[in-house]
């Protein structure tokens, strides 16, 4: 029933359709991604390959003005742990109320992890202290701590800077450096199935794996770019990892984003007016947070046997948090925040685009979801697992070009039990919507249905989805507006003519060619199908007489040899018949600028005054067309040689030449002379003569 009302909004443009309007629709058409996004989304996200769903449903848990949510965990019991910057204070999230849990003695709490015994462990910045449930738990000798994780066994990993250095520490707290890379900061932790680390390195973005089995660590993958800030493990052991380089190329590190932030936030809480210098090992304080990044980092999958597959590229921002959860990968990302997902099909969804703050931490929600912690505001937002309510695009403007009528808006996708979508329009004649816009027309709630907005220029449409069941949500892959446009002229934009003598001019070779080539430039704003016609005239006839006609090429040779010398012009008239009723179609011509057909020979005259042992050859060249261009001589059938006239320069239709003869024996001899002029055409002439 569906296509039965599409065609008959189709059929009824056509019956509408007046005597100026052509006979076929255009359409706007929405489908790719790309094309999806370039509308307005409010609470939709456009998916690979090409559709819009609802976003997921979020809900903020916590915000802490002026903090950087650095760090999450989640214990057992679905309690949400945040690491903060500024104050040293660790906020806890049940059942949707959050509090400060408590606070340590350092101000960058860069890493936060919940305990195989159920308790949570702190990794402090700038002292390098490791806090349990809010205590001293061991001092490791470093400045920065940067990640966390826990082996099968009990026993804490922990990447640091300002040395590099991968630590391990036992129950009881002892520390065993089992790592000691060359690089200043080991930014990120990940673990696979069986039990072995794997570590990111900042400058020079190395990814070290350390072996549990024996201790044995080495290099498993150098990037191109400098830093690996993010790494996590899918269930087949394939490593995950981002980059975060802030400036493009392997130019000298400043050192990774929050070094800056942990000094600075030290120096205040001591009340010092200045930051405190970095240890002596560590690099130049690097940039802000929210400084520009002009680097592109990229997001990579490592799989066991070795293999290396880029997923994703992102140009001015770095890849800071990542998350695996249900087959799917989370990416974060800094300065301004994206919230990515990309599946195992390796598509890539944007869940949030630009957003205000970075996306620094991520884990998973207990119960389904996924949390999200970010810079600046230091928001704590649980994303899923359902969908919104309701949510809508408002697409593009679209341009008719010239004054439009629409025809009918359809759109195709999933609209499972307990899904909604409808559509409503709003044209208008200037580019940008304003006042002098229609209103809005009631919605359309079924594909197929005649747009009621007046006809104009431009369009867009809003497209409103909606769900009663927070689990599923409708898609739509496609959007189509019919529309038709006044029948606009075509135009001959251009016509060139190449005769003879203009490729004589490029070539500077004559050549005895009768064809004058005719080539043409046309457009037609509709963008119907056009045909043309060729005509030619003598100057001084009123008649045109044709050529070629109904023909889709632009060019056409012409062989002139039919033809009396003289000087002509040609015509090309484009017609848009092709594409719309004979009555309506309409066409344009233009007419080239006049130019000479000559295919008429010079004459040559010879004259010989034979003398002792030489000869003077005289000779008269003419033609009264095109005028002389070249001429040569040869004597007895020898080499051609250059013949200039007496004044030196062939600019009149007569010349005169002379040319002396010498050496030459007794007897009988013969001296030919070949002219070219400016068309081609050659003509020539002989003297026999005899020396006595």
């Amino acid at each position: 029933m569906k296509r039965v009302t599409f065609v008959l909004g189709v059929l009824l443009l056509v019956a509408l359709a007046r005597s100026a309007w052509p006979i076929d629709a255009s359409f706007f058409e929405v489908g790719t991604v790309e094309e999806l996004q370039k509308g307005k989304l409010d609470d939709l996200v456009a998916r690979e390959p090409g559709r819009l769903t609802l976003a997921l449903a979020k809900e903020e848990l916590l915000k802490a003005e002026g903090e950087i949510i650095w760090s999450l965990a989640v214990d057992a019991a679905g309690a949400v742990y945040a690491g903060t910057s500024h104050k040293g204070q660790i906020y806890v999230i049940r059942d949707g109320k959050s509090s400060v849990a408590g606070t340590v003695d350092d101000t960058a709490l860069f890493a936060v992890v919940v305990g195989r015994d159920g308790r949570l462990y702190v990794g402090g910045s700038p002292s390098g202290t490791i806090y349990r449930d809010g205590q001293v738990f061991c001092k490791t000798g470093e400045s920065y701590i940067w990640g966390m994780l826990f082996d099968d066994a009990g026993r804490l990993y922990v990447a640091t800077g300002p040395d590099g250095k991968l630590l391990r520490i036992d129950a009881a707290g002892n520390v065993t450096v089992v790592l000691d890379s060359p690089d200043a900061h080991l930014m990120s932790l990940a673990r696979d199935s069986g039990g072995n680390i794997y570590a990111g390195s900042s400058t020079s973005g190395l990814i070290y794996r350390l072996d549990v089995r024996d201790g044995t660590s080495k290099v498993i993958y150098d990037a191109a770019e400098g830093e690996i800030r993010a790494m996590v493990v899918d269930e087949e052991d394939r490593l995950y990892f981002g980059t975060a380089d802030v400036t493009a190329g392997r130019t000298p590190s400043p050192g990774p984003v929050g070094v800056r932030v942990a000094a600075a936030a030290s120096s205040a809480a001591s009340g010092e007016g200045e930051a405190k210098e970095p240890p002596p090992a560590a690099p130049a304080p690097p940039a802000p947070l929210r400084d520009d990044v002009n680097a592109t980092n990229a997001v990579y999958r490592l799989s066991p046997d070795g293999s290396v597959v880029k997923l994703h590229s992102i140009r001015g921002k770095m890849v800071m948090s990542m998350l695996w959860r249900e087959d799917k990968l989370y990416v974060g990302t800094a300065n301004r925040g994206d919230l990515m997902l990309i599946d195992e099909n390796l598509d890539v969804t944007v869940l949030e685009k630009d957003l205000e703050e970075p996306v620094i931490a991520l884990a998973s929600a207990r119960g389904g979801g996924v949390l999200l912690g970010t810079g600046d505001a230091g928001r704590v937002v649980r994303y899923g697992p359902g969908f919104v309510k309701e949510g809508q695009q408002t697409s593009q403007v679209f341009d008719a070009k010239f004054p439009a009528r629409f025809g009918v808006i359809t759109w195709t996708g999933n609209l499972p039990p307990g899904t909604f979508a409808e559509v409503t329009t709003q044209t208008g004649n200037v580019a940008e919507p304003d006042a002098s816009w229609s209103e809005w027309s009631k919605p359309y709630r079924a594909t197929g249905r005649a747009v009621t907005s007046p006809g104009a220029r431009f369009i867009r449409y809003r497209l409103k989805l909606r769900t009663v069941t927070a689990s599923v949500t409708p898609e739509i892959d496609r959007v189509r507006i019919a529309y038709l446009t006044g029948n606009q002229p075509p135009r001959v934009k251009s016509v060139k003519v190449t005769t003879s003598a203009h490729k004589n001019e490029k070539t500077k070779k004559p050549s005895a060619n009768a064809a004058v080539n005719i080539s043409w430039q046309a457009e037609d704003p509709n963008g119907d199908k056009m045909q043309y016609v060729v005509e030619f005239r003598m100057r001084g006839d009123t008649a045109w007489r044709v050529l070629e006609e109904e023909t889709d090429k632009t060019s056409y040779a012409w062989k002139t040899d039919a033809v009396p010398d003289g000087t002509y012009e040609v015509r090309i008239t484009a017609s848009d018949e092709a594409d719309n009723p004979k009555a309506s179609a309409l066409r344009h011509v233009r007419a080239s600028q006049p130019f000479l057909v000559d295919n008429t020979r010079p004459s040559v005259v010879v004259a010989v005054r034979p003398g002792a042992g030489k000869a003077t050859a005289e000779v008269t060249m003419t033609d009264t067309a095109d005028g002389l261009k070249s001429a040569e001589y040869s004597v007895d059938s020898g080499d051609w040689r250059k013949l200039s006239p007496d004044d030196g320069i062939f600019d009149s239709p007569i010349e005169q030449a002379t040319v002396e003869l010498s050496d030459l024996a007794l007897g009988e001899h013969t001296v030919t002379v070949r002219v070219y002029d400016a068309s081609g055409n050659v003509g020539a002439g002989g003297k026999t003569f005899r020396i006595r």
